[in-house]
C-alpha cells in the first residue's frame, strides 16, 4: 500500500509577529505572506506587542525601530528577557539607517536589519 500524497494544508505553516506604527505596511506584507499560509499578526507599539507575546506562540517577529514610546531597540532587549519570545528570531524593519543603528540592533539581538524602502518580491 503506498502512502498518498501529502495534500499541502490552508492551514497557515508559520505565525509573525509584525510590530509597526504604520498600518500601511501590514496591508502590504499580509496578502503576501498569505499566498505561503504565513499568519501575520500584528501590534502598533511595545505593549501590544509584549500582549501578543503572552497570548501567542511566534515563529519570527518583524520588528520597527522607531516605535511611539519604547522604541524597537528597548523592546528588542525587553523581548530578549522574555521567557516566550527570546528564542524567537526578530528581524528589524526600519528606516533608521545608519551604520551605528544596524549594528546596534545585531548587537541587541536581531538576526537581521532591514531598512525601507524595501521591494516584496
Amino acid at each position: 500500500m503506498q502512502k498518498a500524497d501529502k495534500i499541502p494544508s490552508a492551514e497557515p505553516v508559520s505565525h509573525i509577529l509584525l510590530i509597526e506604527d504604520d498600518p500601511g505596511l501590514e496591508q502590504i506584507l499580509a496578502p503576501c505572506l498569505q499566498t505561503d499560509h504565513v499568519k501575520l499578526a500584528s501590534a502598533r507599539d511595545a505593549s501590544q506587542a509584549l500582549a501578543q507575546i503572552q497570548r501567542h506562540d511566534f515563529d519570527l517577529i518583524l520588528l520597527d525601530v522607531g516605535l511611539p514610546g519604547m522604541d524597537g531597540f528597548q523592546l528588542l532587549t525587553a523581548l530578549k528577557d522574555e521567557p516566550k519570545a527570546q528564542h524567537v528570531p526578530v528581524i528589524a524593519l526600519t528606516a533608521w539607517q545608519s551604520t551605528s543603528d544596524k549594528v546596534r540592533g545585531l548587537e541587541l539581538g536581531a538576526v537581521e536589519y532591514v531598512t525601507k524602502p524595501f521591494e516584496v518580491v
